[in-house]
């Protein structure tokens, strides 16, 4: 052998108890198992729809168990708060605005008690 497996460890940035997933409820509804914090890219078409009732189509281009990344247009301006309509799953999320660059904008999910919320 030429010592490569003793050379990946020695060279590890993690522990093997630092590398061990967890699981956390995914933004697409899937269990995640991944270290937290990890992104997944993605390209699904979505909807935000803004209290005022106005719809926005964009396309989701990263998730992680936290929120996601979406690619909208500069030229809308979204609210604090909004609603995620995912398309081709009819999901829909409630999300606050945490970033915006250009025509992307970062977005966190809100829990929601859904006695409390009436989504249109």
């Amino acid at each position: 052998m030429s010592g490569r497996s003793s050379d990946r460890s020695r060279h590890s940035r993690y522990t093997r108890a630092e590398a061990q997933p967890t699981q956390s409820l995914s933004f697409d509804g899937t269990v995640d198992r991944r270290a937290p914090g990890r992104r997944v890219a993605t390209m699904k078409l979505a909807r935000v729809v803004l209290p005022c009732g106005k719809r926005i189509v964009c396309v989701i281009r990263d998730v992680s168990a936290q929120g996601a990344k979406l690619n909208i247009s500069r030229r809308h301006l979204l609210t604090e708060a909004f609603r995620l309509d995912i398309v081709r799953t009819n999901k829909r999320f409630v999300v606050e605005c945490v970033w915006r660059r250009g025509d992307y904008a970062g977005v966190r999910l809100i829990p929601v008690d859904i006695g409390d919320t009436v989504l249109r």
